[in-house]
């Protein structure tokens, strides 16, 4: 059993005695905006990015609220995980961080557990956490994103394949597309990701979401959470 292993179930263990019975977890973040634009221009459309998703993490709370659960982020300060870990903070969410060695000065201060994960082979590199983040989580809401999302909606989707196969309960995922504006986010590509189709059915919705409530709804039904 490694260091991982027994903080993570000391901390599971003391949730689920506080009544927590589900992990959310939000993945994503935003896009870069292009750099043909100029600077002022530039500044604007990233200010419209932030907000927008900042809103779109406002309205998932909104449903999240006062429901038995923890909180999941990638535990550095930034964009998604930044505005999803102040509004766990907020309600009174238990908030638990996975992040890899090189992020470790970005880390959100506030967590509860936060994990920092140190390379199995070489140096320290972005997505040597995807392992533990994507086998954490009941459900993922997916906003905007890149590489390391995909890297973590593949791992999940994949262990998914199994979980179906033998009719266990999939981890589910929410995609809140049009966050990328003039540049696709993989949140808007989610749709077009090659898995089996027993396993897209299982697991995402059958519709576009563009929304952070109508993503939190999804997964709150899928997970039969109530008040």
């Amino acid at each position: 059993m490694t260091e991982y292993d027994e903080r993570i179930i000391k901390f599971l263990e003391q949730l689920e005695k506080s009544g927590v019975q589900k992990i959310i977890a939000f993945s994503g973040s935003l896009p870069s905006v292009p750099t043909e634009f100029l600077e002022a221009e530039r500044e604007k459309r990233k200010k419209d990015l932030e907000a927008h998703a900042e809103e779109v993490v406002e309205q998932s709370f909104e449903v999240f609220q006062g429901l038995p659960i923890a909180i999941l982020t990638g535990g550095t300060d930034f964009d998604i995980q930044k505005y999803a870990a102040e509004r766990a903070k907020r309600h009174g969410m238990p908030l638990i961080g996975v992040y890899p060695q090189r992020g470790a000065k970005y880390r959100i201060k506030s967590l509860d557990l936060a994990l920092e994960v140190a390379p199995k082979y070489g140096s320290s590199e972005w997505c040597d956490e995807t392992e533990i983040f994507a086998k954490l989580p009941h459900g993922v809401e997916l906003i905007g994103g890149g590489m390391g999302s995909a890297a973590e909606f593949a791992l999940i989707m994949k262990m998914n394949e199994r979980k179906v196969k033998d009719k266990q309960d999939p981890i589910y995922v929410a995609a809140v597309a049009c966050m990328g504006h003039d540049k696709a986010c993989f949140s808007d590509l989610v749709f077009t990701f090659p898995m089996k189709e027993d396993v897209r059915t299982a697991c995402l919705p059958s519709y576009r979401i563009s929304r952070g409530d109508v993503a939190a709804r999804f997964l709150v039904d899928k997970l039969k959470l109530r008040k």
